[in-house]
C-alpha cells in the first residue's frame, strides 16, 4: 500500500490472518461519516454495475457492516530526509558521464 485507505469486506473473518502487519494496520469502522461514505461508494458501484454482491451488501447493510475493515498504511520506518530530494543533489552535483556512445 502506498498511502491511501482501503476498505475490505471480510465475509469469512479471515483477513486478520492474511494481511501484512508490517505495512498496514486494520481498524473497524466507527466514524458515522466514514460509514455513510463507504455505503455511498457501494451504492454507486451497484448503480453503475448492477453487481449482485454490492446489492447483497447494500440490502443487508446493518448485518455486514461489522465485517468491513479499514486498512491504513503503517508509517514508514525510514527517517525522513533532512532536505527535499531536489536540494540533496546540490550538495553532491552529478558529474556528466565522459566519453561517447
Amino acid at each position: 500500500m502506498s498511502g491511501g485507505i482501503a476498505y475490505v469486506y471480510d465475509e469469512f473473518d479471515r483477513f486478520r490472518d492474511l494481511y501484512n502487519a508490517a505495512m498496514v494496520n486494520l481498524e473497524r469502522l466507527d466514524d458515522n461519516d466514514e460509514i455513510k461514505a463507504l455505503q455511498s461508494l457501494i451504492y454507486h458501484h451497484l448503480d453503475a454495475t448492477e453487481s449482485k454482491r454490492a446489492k447483497e451488501i447494500f440490502d443487508h447493510w446493518d448485518e455486514v457492516l461489522p465485517r468491513f475493515w479499514r486498512v491504513v498504511p503503517e508509517p514508514p520506518a525510514a527517517k525522513p530526509a533532512s532536505k527535499p530530494v531536489h536540494e540533496l543533489s546540490k550538495d553532491n552535483p552529478e558529474v556528466p558521464p565522459s566519453g561517447s556512445f
